[in-house]
């Protein structure tokens, strides 16, 4: 560790009362100064695709001691094509802003289901009116008798709350790598999605470039460049779970270069044999 010089006599243990204000605008200018620069691919179209699909996933309940991601984890290599129609060479690109976000779809692609409902005690009964949004809201009677059990025995009730299905890192940035065949690309690595509940789904994946907009960042519906959905697959009960797949090639190749991704050696012989 460097050795940091006292600080001026009479100003020993404080700082500044500017100084963090005056840090954030330095900060401030700078990202808007990097953004002035940075080039703008407005007229750029990307294309999204999935080159290592979702297959299976155990489902983690409502608990976080043993959350396993899906498996083989997602991976999503991104294609620039210029305002002629030509694709531009990923070494040429500056992918800082460049973000992919993962949503949890039902398996025909047709309703969201990032949430669920989960029962939460409440020191009070809710009201009527309550009952009222919290049936607008999710489609469901909470006035009635919960399905899980109504009172506990110090008198609270139990409610019907929503909470995020497909939890863990939901967006992830991109990577500049190698793949398995020497090529470079721009990639978007989930290794770390998991979903509460079993049942069959799909993911949406959605790229965004949120540096587009001239010295600022670009935070609009409508910034979303290209979308893909995965393959449907099963999420399984830990009674009913077949095991974690294989790690692939395009994994391996990857943690050689610096991805961190769990890498699995072969089981499913061992699971055959037994």
């Amino acid at each position: 560790m460097e050795h940091q010089p006292p600080p001026p006599s009479g100003m020993a243990g404080a700082a500044p009362a500017y100084s963090s204000n005056a840090e954030s605008a330095a900060t401030m200018d700078t990202l808007s100064a990097f953004m002035h620069s940075r080039p703008q691919y407005s007229e750029y179209k990307f294309q999204l695709l999935i080159v290592q699909q979702p297959q299976r996933a155990r489902m983690c309940g409502f608990g976080d001691k043993d959350r396993r991601p899906c498996t083989p984890p997602p991976i999503l290599k991104l294609i620039t094509y210029d305002e002629h129609g030509n694709e531009v060479d990923p070494s040429l690109l500056d992918t800082s802003f460049f973000v992919v976000h993962a949503d949890l779809w039902s398996a025909d692609t047709t309703a969201q289901q990032n949430l669920v409902l989960h029962p939460s005690l409440t020191s009070q009964a809710p009201s009527p009116s309550d009952h009222g949004l919290e049936a607008a809201a999710t489609g469901v009677d909470t006035s009635a008798e919960p399905t899980f059990g109504a009172k506990s025995s110090g008198g609270s009730r139990s409610r019907m709350v929503e909470i995020r299905n497909l939890i863990g890192s939901p967006a992830t940035s991109a990577c500049k790598l190698y793949d398995n065949k020497h090529q470079l690309g721009i990639f978007f690595i989930f290794q770390d999605l998991s979903i509460r509940t079993e049942g069959t789904f799909t993911l949406k994946f959605s790229f965004v470039d949120i540096g587009t907009n001239e010295n600022q960042l670009n935070v609009r519906r409508d910034c979303v460049r290209d979308h893909v959905f995965s393959q449907p697959f099963s999420v399984y009960s830990a009674k009913k779970f077949p095991g974690m797949i294989e790690s692939t090639e395009l994994s391996k190749c990857f943690v050689k270069q610096g991805i961190k991704i769990s890498v699995r050696k072969e089981s499913s012989k061992q699971r055959g044999a037994d």
